[in-house]
């Protein structure tokens, strides 16, 4: 890693990124070694071959039982491509391959390798031979691999498979361009280094140079619209310094320019939530269609937050729903969903509604046992239940997790005062007031006098 500019795999296709070790062991053969170029397609007729069953037919890898006997391979052209950055990032297509020794690299700045002479490709010689017949073998290279019949391989995993294959870099979003023809602005080597310099700039900005990262990502979103990072990361810095507008403003002039990518979309829904700007959250999700929507749990809890802010009730509960639909493990949803059942309950006075908001926040806790907030919350609905020692318990657990956790405090110090005990609630209302004296409005510092009141 970091030959060519590239610190990770998934863009180029050079072989520091695609010449790996291939280690076969099997009772069958004696330990050997051999150079022999080979490719992930021979593994499956491979296996096969070792197990000694039928191959499927259309299967376009050769065994490679020969070469694990010493024999030579036949040989022929190993196709490879990198297309991550097409559909991930709308550039230009990489394709080409590898026979007798030469490497060809179709993209709009083409490259070609004498791999004997020069494994590392330093030197391209593009430059140096004509090559339309390159470029005439490698379709038919792709029109031989590819199958005759339409063959259905989408699939939709779950929400937990996608989290792992995403984590792998195996699922990324989409923000495929619909040009048919590239130039050599959108080939990978005129793109990559603006990406590189997008992610250097977050670094920079980390170790306090927040201006000079400022000025790089500006330069290169001067330089290429389509660099979506560049605005994330442009936004996460106005963000992270108080200004959330100009965060906005940025995504927004970045979706603009790249209207398919759902990392911007993303963002800015979030910080629109930041923000509480809930209409306009609600605007943006219900008019925009993409298909990464469907997997991502965030995305309708936030729908659901700014749904609750304006009490729609209703579509509240079924954005949360969809939410844990998606990831039923997500502690989030089903908090935000119980705060929604426990204000229902506050309006209504259904019991059911205290009941499912119970339900919810003890799974919130299950799945995530060390948030003072879910467990204040629990405590908030035993209280109404008439069971006011669990809630002091939940109350206290929350204050072992965070001791400066105001709304904890606040709670003990009520449920203290109710029950006559008021020499400890006035311990619990003297806390709170030394901590959070001072952000507390002008209304509720006068409810807090008056509590401390009633204990003396």
């Amino acid at each position: 890693m970091g030959e060519h500019g590239e610190s990770t795999h998934g863009y180029y296709a050079y072989n520091s990124t695609i010449w790996i070790p291939l280690i076969i062991i099997s009772p069958d053969f004696k330990p050997g070694r051999t150079t022999q170029v080979v490719c992930h397609v021979d593994l499956f007729p491979t296996v096969c071959d070792i197990l000694k069953i039928k191959k499927p037919s259309f299967l376009s890898g050769i065994s490679l039982v020969p070469a694990l006997k010493g024999k030579k391979l036949p040989g022929r052209h190993i196709y490879f491509e990198s297309l991550n950055p097409f559909y991930a990032e709308g550039w230009a297509p990489l394709k080409g391959f590898i026979y007798n020794k030469e490497k060809f690299i179709e993209s709009p700045i083409p490259e070609l390798y004498d791999l004997e002479k020069d494994f590392h490709e330093t030197e391209n010689l593009a430059g140096k031979k004509d090559l339309n017949p390159f470029k005439k073998t490698l379709k038919q290279v792709i029109e031989g691999q590819t199958p005759a019949h339409h063959i259905d391989a989408q699939r939709t995993p779950d929400y937990e498979t996608r989290r792992k294959l995403e984590s792998l870099g195996y699922i990324s979003g989409t923000n495929q361009s619909e040009k048919k023809t590239f130039g050599p602005e959108d080939d990978l080597k005129t793109k990559r280094p603006l990406l590189n310099k997008a992610a250097s700039a977050l670094r920079t900005s980390r170790s306090g140079q927040k201006a000079e990262a400022v000025r790089m990502l500006q330069e290169v979103i001067t330089e290429s619209q389509d660099i979506d990072l560049a605005y994330s990361n442009l936004a996460m810095i106005f963000k992270a310094n108080g200004r959330l507008n100009d965060a906005l403003e940025v995504l927004r002039t970045g979706m603009n320019s790249n209207p398919q990518s759902y990392s911007l979309f993303f963002t800015y829904v979030e910080y629109l939530s930041t923000g509480r700007y809930f209409d306009d959250v609600i605007d943006i999700v219900e008019q925009t269609r993409m298909r990464e929507m469907e997997f991502d749990p965030e995305l309708w809890n936030h729908l659901g937050i700014a749904y609750s802010s304006r009490k729609e009730t209703e579509k509240a509960l079924k954005a949360f729903s969809k939410s844990l639909n998606v990831d039923n493990n997500f502690p989030t949803a089903y908090h935000n969903r119980g705060m929604l059942y426990l204000a229902l309950y506050e309006e209504e006075k259904i019991q059911n509604f205290l009941s499912a908001a119970e339900k919810d926040f003890r799974k919130a806790i299950s799945l995530n046992p060390e948030s003072p907030l879910y467990l204040n919350s629990l405590g908030a609905v035993l209280k109404k239940k008439g069971n006011l020692d669990e809630a002091v318990k939940c109350w206290e657990q929350a204050l072992s997790l965070d001791p400066q956790f105001g709304n904890a405090l606040f709670n003990i110090g009520v449920a203290y005062l109710d029950s006559g005990q008021k020499e400890k609630a006035l311990t619990y209302f003297t806390a709170y007031k030394k901590s959070f004296g001072n952000r507390l409005s002008e209304k509720e510092k006068q409810q807090l006098e008056l509590l401390v009141k009633k204990c003396h």
